[in-house]
C-alpha cells in the first residue's frame, strides 16, 4: 500500500478550515446530492449537530488512518455496524469518504495542491481496504 504523508493530509484539513468556519453543511449537500434517499435518516437532526460530529469523527478516523493507524480503523468497521443497523449499506458508507475529500478540495479551492490530492488517493484507497475488511 502507498504511503501517506500525514502533514500534507493535515496541511489540507488547515486549508479547508482556513476557508470555511464549518465544512459540515458542504458535505452533507453533496452526500445527498449524491445518494437523496441518505437526508431521511437525518430527519431529526435540525441543527445539524449530528451531522457535525459524524463528520468530527470521520476526520479523526482519517487523521489516524493516514498516521499511526492505531485506532481509526477500528472506529471505521465499528460504525460500519452501526450505520447497517439504521439501514446504511456498507458500499454507501464507503461513498461518504470520497465526498468528503471532495467537498473539501472544493473549499480549498487554490490552496489544494497536487500532493494534497495525491494523498488523499492513498489515503481513500486505505478507507476502502478498511471497508473491504469490515464488510467481508
Amino acid at each position: 500500500m502507498t504511503e501517506i504523508d500525514p502533514a500534507l493530509i493535515d496541511a489540507s484539513l488547515e486549508a479547508v478550515a482556513a476557508a470555511c468556519d464549518d465544512p459540515t453543511p458542504r458535505v452533507y449537500e453533496a452526500l445527498f446530492a449524491r445518494h437523496p434517499e441518505m437526508q431521511a435518516l437525518f430527519v431529526l437532526d435540525h441543527s445539524g449537530a449530528v451531522r457535525g460530529q459524524m463528520l468530527a469523527q470521520a476526520i479523526a478516523s482519517l487523521v489516524d488512518l493516514a498516521g499511526p493507524q492505531t485506532w481509526g480503523g477500528h472506529l471505521m468497521r465499528a460504525e460500519i455496524v452501526n450505520h447497517e443497523g439504521w439501514g446504511v449499506p456498507p458500499n454507501v458508507f464507503a461513498v461518504f469518504y470520497p465526498v468528503v475529500r471532495d467537498a473539501f478540495r472544493d473549499l480549498a479551492g487554490a490552496a489544494w495542491t497536487a500532493e494534497m490530492d495525491a494523498a488523499w488517493d492513498s489515503l481513500l484507497a486505505r478507507v476502502d481496504v478498511t471497508i473491504a475488511r469490515a464488510a467481508a
